[in-house]
C-alpha cells in the first residue's frame, strides 16, 4: 500500500473526529457535540506519538497547529528530513 499525503491528512481528519465524538460522550447529538467541541474546554491531541500538535477549539477552527516537521516519502516511508518543532502562534485575522 502506498502512502500519500492524502492518506496521511485523511487519518489525521478521522483521528480528530473520533477524539471529538469521545468529548461529546454517550448522548451524541448536535447540541452536545458542539458544547463538547467549542464550549471552550476542547483540546485536540493526536492518538499517534508524533502526530499533529495539540490544537484548542474553538480556536481551532481559524487557527493552525503550532508545530510541524519536514517529511519526505521515499519507498512507501516517511523519512524526517526536518525535525518535528513547535513555533510560537502568530495572530492571524479571521
Amino acid at each position: 500500500m502506498k502512502l500519500s499525503r492524502a492518506t496521511v491528512q485523511g487519518y489525521a481528519m478521522a483521528d480528530m473526529f473520533l477524539s471529538q465524538l469521545a468529548a461529546a460522550g454517550p448522548d451524541l447529538n448536535t447540541k452536545t457535540f458542539d458544547q463538547a467541541v467549542n464550549g471552550g474546554g476542547y483540546t485536540y491531541t493526536s492518538s499517534t506519538p508524533g502526530g499533529p500538535a495539540s490544537l484548542p477549539y474553538p480556536a481551532g477552527h481559524v487557527t493552525q497547529a503550532d508545530c510541524g516537521a519536514a517529511m519526505q516519502l521515499i519507498n512507501n516511508r516517511y523519512v524526517v528530513r526536518g525535525a518535528y518543532t513547535c513555533f510560537s502562534s502568530v495572530q492571524s485575522r479571521p
